[in-house]
C-alpha cells in the first residue's frame, strides 16, 4: 500500500489502463492502508468506472503478504477470467489481448503467462536495471519438469475463475 506515494500504484494502473484489451474491470485492494483516502483520490482521478478500491479492514498474515488481498479481489471480481498485478509490476500493453486469445482459442487451456520485464532498483546508485526473464518452450520434458520447480510471477498470469477455485480445492 505505500506504493500510493512514490507513483508506483498509478504507474501499474496505468499498464491496465494502456491495454489492447479493454473488456477489463480493476480492484485495487489494498492490505488495511492507512492511505485510504489518497487511493481513493487517485481512483476517482482516472474516471473511470472500470477501476474499483476496496481497503481491507484487518492486515493479511505477515507469513503470506499480498494473499488476502489478493483473495479479496477474486471475491469482489465476476469475470470469468482473472489476472493479478502487484503494485510495483507492470503489464505490456498487449498482455491481456495475447492471453485472453490463448485461452479463448482452447479451452483444455485453464491458465497463461508470460515473459516477464524485471525492473531492480538500485538505490545506491539511483538507477534502475532491467532485463528480460524469458520463459523456457513447453516440451512434455518441460511439462512435467514444471511440477517440481518453476518460477510463475503470479503478475504473470491469466486463469479462468473454475480453475482457480478448483485449485483451492486440491491444496
Amino acid at each position: 500500500y505505500k506504493e500510493v506515494g512514490d507513483g508506483t500504484l498509478k504507474r501499474a494502473v496505468d499498464s491496465v489502463k494502456v491495454q489492447t484489451y479493454d473488456n477489463w474491470k480493476l480492484w485495487i485492494v489494498d492490505d488495511c492502508s492507512p492511505y485510504n483516502q489518497r487511493i481513493n483520490e487517485m481512483v476517482g482521478n482516472y474516471n473511470d468506472q472500470r477501476i474499483k478500491h476496496f481497503n481491507l479492514k484487518n492486515k493479511g498474515d505477515r507469513r503470506y503478504p499480498g494473499l488476502k488481498p489478493k483473495q479479496k479481489g477474486v471475491e469482489l471480481s465476476k469475470g470469468a477470467l482473472i489476472a493479478f498485478l502487484d503494485a510495483d509490476n507492470l503489464w505490456m500493453p498487449n498482455h491481456l489481448e495475447e492471453s485472453v486469445l490463448i485461452i479463448a482459442n482452447d479451452p483444455a487451456i485453464d491458465m497463461v503467462y508470460s515473459d516477464s520485464k524485471v525492473m531492480l532498483a538500485k538505490a545506491l546508485l539511483n538507477t534502475r536495471l532491467s532485463f528480460y526473464w524469458k520463459k523456457p518452450e513447453w516440451t512434455p520434458e518441460r511439462a512435467r519438469r514444471i511440477q517440481r520447480s518453476n518460477f510463475i510471477d503470479i503478475s504473470e498470469t491469466v486463469i479462468r475463475r473454475e480453475s482457480y477455485y478448483l485449485s483451492l480445492i486440491h491444496i
